[in-house]
């Protein structure tokens, strides 16, 4: 039996009962968290663009476009979807996934949640499932594939989304090992694209092409039944790194969705470890960022290969340039959504406190992110005259080492999700969310969606 017969044979079998409660929570406040980013990220113009040529192309009404009053087929919706949950770069990651899972699984079945008037228990598990094998996968693939330059959430998403989709639809093993292979060739995205509007595309294209595989696969369409572990499969082709056998091993310890990190700060993951090392700092010691004479800011090699703007010009680009947060961060005591706008992007304190950030790679830290499964250890060192101030942070606050409280994420939904809902719908939603198992039909939360 091949790994897609496997892995198919599990998304089949595996049922709502079989999911710790801890898991269970853990999605729902990962759903509540995407939204939320979702609804702020329709003001981004990679989402209005997008929405343009949708609207353009028309087609059938399935499922609902966060936050706009209007539907789309449920593969354009699942594009659409992704896209604005990704484009502010606030969405949950993991380090299993090596990218970012909730702007891929729950588009996808989303929309085919809302096509079929299926429950919240059904998207749920479907979602659970998705990010799962995902994060299996990319376990797999390991760092290598990421080195290698692929986005984890265009390449292994595509094929999560087509795990999650598959289950939506209630496809047999046959079919559901088919979707796999099908979303095997359907993977791309190059990191290259980071800091544009391309990036958050890489969450649409692989939610899309997830419902997509599944779709082809419920009338029959067929793909390699050695997809994954073929001499030119997906593990071989992508650079993978472990064992590829792996993946279908122990795929009901769910531990994958437990590790999913919430982001504190709308910028590149690979930020908050030095945003939090620099929040110890400025906790301990009183000083004005007027004083500092030098930043040093150590971290693994590969982030060097991620945190490529160091002088941005535009938002995107600033989510990824350590200089950039770092500066803000100091400038203004925090960094939050205004302060990548256009404003707060030319502030002439920023930009002067920029020039003394210095950023190097640090191949003991690289090790850390191999041995310790941690996504960005980072070493600062502030510079104050004749003192240094130094942290070392492993992980970032939202991790699976220091989660947030759910209060904190709750608070997050409510200052994104109020950017475009009254205050009743942000109260509705947050709700519904929560109990979501009991929901009959998708679309009582859908209708929600919209002001």
């Amino acid at each position: 039996m091949g790994l897609v017969q496997k892995v198919a044979e599990h998304i089949v079998h595996t049922e709502m009962t079989l999911i710790p409660a801890e898991v269970t929570q853990k999605a729902k406040l990962c759903i509540l968290d995407a939204i939320g980013c979702g609804l702020y990220g329709r003001e981004f113009e990679a989402s209005r663009i997008l929405l343009q040529i949708a609207s353009e192309w028309g087609g059938r009404p399935e499922a609902t476009i966060i936050g706009q009053g209007i539907k789309a087929p449920s593969a354009m919706a699942a594009k659409l979807n992704g896209v604005a949950i990704h484009v502010a770069d606030f969405d949950d990651s993991s380090i299993y996934f090596r990218g970012h899972p909730s702007s891929v699984v729950l588009p996808a079945v989303a929309a085919l949640c809302e096509r079929d008037q299926r429950s919240g228990k059904d998207l749920l598990l479907s979602y659970i499932l998705g990010v799962e094998i995902g994060g299996r996968l990319g376990e797999v693939m390991g760092l290598s594939h990421y080195e290698a330059g692929w986005h984890g959430t265009a390449t292994i998403g595509t094929i999560a989304s087509a795990a999650a989709s598959a289950k939506i639809l209630d496809l047999n093993e046959k079919q559901t090992a088919h979707a796999l292979a099908i979303a095997a060739s359907g993977a791309c995205g190059i990191r290259e694209n980071f800091g544009t509007m391309v990036k958050s595309l890489h969450a649409g294209q692989a939610a899309s092409a997830g419902v997509l595989a599944a779709l082809l696969a419920e009338r029959g369409y067929e793909g390699s039944l050695s997809a994954f572990e073929g001499k030119s499969g997906f593990y071989r082709v992508y650079s993978g790194e472990n064992e590829i056998s792996r993946l279908a091993d122990g795929l009901d310890e769910f531990y994958t969705v437990k590790g999913l990190m919430f982001k504190r700060y709308p910028s590149c993951a690979a930020t908050h470890s030095a945003l939090d090392g620099l929040e110890n700092i400025m906790q301990t010691h009183q000083f004005s960022w007027e004083r500092i004479e030098q930043i040093d800011c150590s971290v693994p090699p590969v982030n060097l290969t991620v945190l490529i703007h160091p002088e941005p010009r535009t938002g995107l680009e600033a989510k990824f340039s350590l200089p950039y947060c770092i500066s803000a961060f100091l400038v203004h005591g925090k960094l939050d959504l205004s302060h990548f706008e256009e404003d707060a992007l030319n502030d002439g304190r920023v930009r002067k406190l920029m020039k003394r950030v210095k950023v190097k790679p640090d191949k003991r830290l690289g090790e850390l992110v191999r041995t310790k499964g941690v996504l960005a250890p980072t070493e600062i060192d502030v510079k104050l005259g004749n003192r240094t101030l130094s942290k070392m942070v492993l992980e970032a606050k939202g991790g699976a080492s220091s989660p947030l409280p759910d209060m904190e994420i709750e608070e997050k939904f409510r200052i994104c999700a109020g950017r475009a809902l009254p205050s009743e719908k942000v109260n509705k939603v947050m709700s519904l969310i929560n109990s979501l198992e009991s929901i009959e039909n998708i679309t009582t939360l859908t209708a929600a969606l919209s002001a």
